[in-house]
């Protein structure tokens, strides 16, 4: 198995992170831990977005289909109670974001060959295209989706 994993001049490490039993890869550099803790030999996908309406931009990443959203704009994961957890997608799907309902607030939604699976209403879970969520069938296996900003509705 080939596994790429951080820069030329980092430290590389391996080690049970987990403690099951199998070695997993990774990183030291410049005092950050980056440690493939599943061994599934990727990282989660950085997403970012105006989570609450407040026109301030925060993080999140996407792990298989688990978004971790930092909603309280403090810059770290502080738990269900005061950040999201949103369960919608898998593993292999394409995290999207964007204000679908041109509301102000960023919303989530994944790509997964073809189909769009949209929060559209904004409450951080999948209700079914009929209870006020989209899902959508534009494109096939392997295209990459692209979700554009429109100004004039800023």
């Amino acid at each position: 198995m080939a596994l790429t994993l951080g820069q030329p001049g980092e430290i590389a490490v391996v080690g049970n992170w987990n403690g099951d039993g199998r070695t997993k890869a990774g990183v030291f550099p410049d005092g950050l831990w980056l440690l493939d803790y599943n061994g599934n030999a990727k990282w989660d996908v950085p997403v970012v977005g105006d989570w609450s309406g407040d026109k301030r931009t925060r993080v999140g990443v996407f792990r298989d289909g688990l978004w971790l959203l930092d909603y309280n704009g403090n810059g770290q994961w502080d738990g269900p109670q005061s950040d999201r957890a949103v369960n919608l997608g898998q593993a292999k799907d394409i995290p999207m974001v964007g204000d679908w309902s041109g509301n102000g607030q960023t919303k989530v939604g994944i790509f997964r060959d073809g189909l769009w699976l949209i929060d559209y209403n904004g409450n951080f879970k999948w209700d079914g295209g009929e209870n006020g969520d989209r899902d959508m069938n534009l494109g096939q296996e392997g295209d990459v989706p692209i979700v554009l900003r429109d100004s004039a509705h800023r």
